[in-house]
């Protein structure tokens, strides 16, 4: 009977972690070799080489997590992204006639082991988007109620001569420190500027470091 190999998967799509088996069968009436092999743009590497009831002789990297089958498949076990590539299954004959089988594995990170980071960051960035916006609101509220009271007195000026504008100014310093300090940034001016420039006409000129 002439070798013949059958493959039902060609192509496997894994999570990280996940066990992965490459189903094969061949057809024989002898004992064949079995030999697999991992390839990828990056290396080449030797799986193992057995023949069912004979020997059996699996590669350093893989005799902790691989099983392998008297019909010729192979499961890997805790898999990871380096594991995505081609592997190559070559079955040969005492003859030395031997016939080939590939399969594509893709291996994928588990997303929602970074969903607990994700969601804490957001809820951190809203807070400190919160906390910005009831500080301008704030700004803005106590700038128009003084002033409002010093033009009821006839005098444009409070705080020691300072007007309305000066006061905005001071209250922007303000916030941009407080955002250096939050958000670890080393240009509170720039910070400043961008507040300004969101509410007021002002127009930011940014300087290289």
């Amino acid at each position: 009977q002439a070798l013949t190999i059958t493959t039902p998967q060609l192509r496997i799509n894994a999570l990280a972690q996940d066990d992965v088996l490459f189903s094969t069968q061949y057809w024989f009436q002898g004992t064949p070799t079995i030999h697999w092999r991992f390839m990828s743009l990056w290396r080449t590497q030797d799986i193992a080489v057995w023949q069912p009831d004979v020997y059996e002789n699996i590669s350093e990297p893989y005799k902790d997590r691989l099983y392998t089958y008297y019909n010729g498949s192979i499961m890997l076990l805790d898999v990871g992204v380096k594991d995505s590539g081609f592997y190559v299954m070559t079955v040969t004959e005492p003859s030395g006639i031997s016939k080939d089988s590939i399969i594509i594995l893709k291996v994928f990170e588990k997303l929602y082991e970074d969903l607990p980071f994700l969601i804490v960051f957001g809820t951190v960035l809203a807070s400190i988007a919160g906390l910005f916006m009831v500080l301008m609101w704030f700004l803005d509220k106590t700038v128009h109620l003084v002033k409002r009271r010093r033009k009821q007195r006839g005098n444009i000026y409070f705080f020691n001569n300072k007007t309305s504008a000066d006061l905005y100014t001071e209250g922007y310093k303000i916030i941009a420190v407080v955002m250096q300090y939050l958000l670890k940034v080393n240009t509170p001016t720039s910070i400043y500027c961008f507040l300004k420039a969101s509410i007021t006409s002002h127009k930011c000129t940014f300087t290289k470091p």
